[in-house]
This record gives C-alpha cells, sequence and structure tokens, in this order.
C-alpha cells in the first residue's frame, strides 16, 4: 500500500506532537543540548571562566599562571597565534652523486 507524501507528512506531524516520533534534531538542538550538559555538571562556560581565573591569580606554578592567561587572552581574540613568527625552515640541496662530496659536506 501506497501512502500519499502529504497524507503521510500530516500522519508524522501528529505522531511528533504526540511524542512518539522524535523531531529531527538540528545542529542548533545539538549545540544547546551539549551547553546544556556541561552546565548541569559545572563545566560551563563562566565555570571555565572562573576557573581559569583562579589559576591565574592563584597557581603555584609560574607556568601555568601564563598559560591560563594565554588560553583567557585567546578566548578573547585578543592574542593571535599567527602573530608569533616561527622558526624559518632552512633547506639544503645537494647536487650529484658524488659520495665524498656528500662525506665532506656531512664532517664537520
Amino acid at each position: 500500500m501506497l501512502i500519499d507524501p502529504l497524507e503521510e507528512e500530516s500522519f508524522n506531524s501528529v505522531l511528533r506532537e504526540v511524542g512518539l516520533v522524535k523531531k529531527k534534531a538540528t545542529s542548533q538542538d545539538i549545540q544547546s543540548n551539549i551547553k546544556d550538559a556541561f552546565e548541569q555538571n559545572d563545566a560551563g562556560l563562566t565555570d571555565a571562566a572562573r576557573h581559569i581565573a583562579y589559576l591565574m591569580r592563584a597557581a603555584e606554578n609560574e607556568t601555568v599562571r601564563l598559560r591560563a592567561a594565554e588560553l583567557a587572552l585567546k578566548v578573547q581574540g585578543a592574542f593571535d597565534d599567527t602573530e608569533v613568527s616561527k622558526s624559518p625552515t632552512v633547506n639544503i640541496t645537494i647536487l650529484g652523486n658524488d659520495q665524498k662530496t656528500l662525506i665532506n659536506f656531512l664532517t664537520p
């Protein structure tokens, strides 16, 4: 038996309203569920910010304090990793197949 698509959609909408069929989760619903789960377990945005601020002030290790400050700046967009210069790449090309030349090059 074939069901008309219009009838099938109206049938599915009635089932969704009654709660027998789950509504399709959108990406916004999924993000909301994730956010709610973290907040219920004291790991929401404000909790994380509070913990980072605590580490900035009270961590015994200076490295931890600096990493917490760096994270806080990154989250706020005030610190960009691309601004930090990285070490240059050095490429050495050896032409020829003379083994003596290669050994002389590598020996101090």
